[in-house]
């Protein structure tokens, strides 16, 4: 990094930056905390930023899988909006948080996520739920990445209001939504995170059906694959699946069965297994009429449809 700011410092002697190295020196004073850097950079270069602020609030594709990344990106150019901002030019903060409008809206944000994070501190959870709900309400027709982002956060927090309060149903349709809005703003990582989450909810409300015991082992399963030891779990669920055939008692589980075991599959690499089963999984939930599993088993294999014929091997 210090090599890198003599070199940036050598070209800003020569007046020679370009855009993109403009926007590298600007970023990585930022990142470093070098502020004296940062506002000489805005005072020397006011005019090209401002020129070319608009464009750089569009991250990079190959950054757009990562969520620190694209914290670390918004961050900047915050940093950047600000700076200038206190040297008399406000062009680059308008362009970041557009009209007076668009800022009240992200106090209001920021001021009911505040007071909802107190609430559920305190055990409030009722309370948060309605704080939630109300700003969803509020970015319910907001368009761009960012709100998608900002909704599946929202959506998440409202399912972990739901899972304190035992409302497991409830918890479940929200952190789908969450994962839905996290689908829709191409979010790779909070897709895996909200994903998850939907298989330990859906746990949970396992355990809180009928036969515990089978519940019981179906859980040990899921956490044998959460820890990577896929074969591991596909043997215990087969053991499983051959009770739920068997059992009509159990026939309810056999979305949840197939649906792991596609899943195991998929994350070995045979993709082709993969698709079978999971299309298994999907036939039983809409035998059941099981709406949650349709929805999750649909996405899961639509995901797997784009990644055969990548080179996996096949069962």
């Amino acid at each position: 990094m210090v090599k890198l700011f003599k070199w940036l410092s050598s070209l800003l002697r020569k007046n020679t930056l370009d855009p993109t190295q403009l926007r590298t020196a600007l970023f990585g004073a930022v990142l470093t905390k070098n502020v004296d850097h940062l506002e000489r950079l805005s005072a020397a270069y006011s005019r090209e930023i401002i020129a070319n602020f608009s464009a750089w609030q569009s991250v990079p594709v190959e950054l757009r899988d990562s969520e620190v990344a694209m914290q670390n990106w918004g961050r900047c150019l915050l940093a950047v909006a600000e700076t200038l901002e206190g040297q008399g030019h406000s062009e680059a903060m308008q362009m970041l948080i557009g009209d007076d409008d668009h800022q009240e809206g992200w106090k209001v944000l920021e001021r009911g996520i505040s007071r909802a994070d107190a609430l559920h501190t305190t055990g409030q959870f009722r309370e948060e739920l309605s704080v939630l709900t109300e700003l969803v309400a509020s970015f319910s027709g907001a368009s761009g990445s960012w709100n998608g982002r900002t909704r599946a956060k929202l959506f998440a927090s409202i399912a972990t209001a739901h899972l304190k309060l035992g409302e497991l149903d409830d918890a479940y349709r929200s952190m789908q939504r969450a994962l839905d809005e996290c689908v829709g703003s191409g979010d790779a990582e909070g897709t895996e995170v909200y994903r998850k989450n939907l298989e330990f909810i859906d746990s949970k409300r396992l355990v809180a059906g009928h036969d515990p015991e089978f519940a019981r082992r179906l859980i040990e399963a899921q956490r044998l694959s959460d820890s990577g030891q896929f074969a591991v779990s596909n043997e215990r669920l087969q053991e499983l699946l051959h009770e739920a055939t068997e059992d009509p008692d159990h026939t309810r589980f056999l979305g949840k069965i197939w649906g792991l075991m596609g899943f195991n599959l998929f994350k070995s690499r045979d993709t082709l297994g993969a698709r079978a089963f999971t299309a298994k999984a999907l036939d039983a939930c809409r035998s059941s009429n099981d709406a949650h599993g349709i929805t999750i088993y649909e996405f899961n294999l639509a995901f797997i449809d784009k990644n055969i014929g990548t080179g996996q091997k096949r069962p």
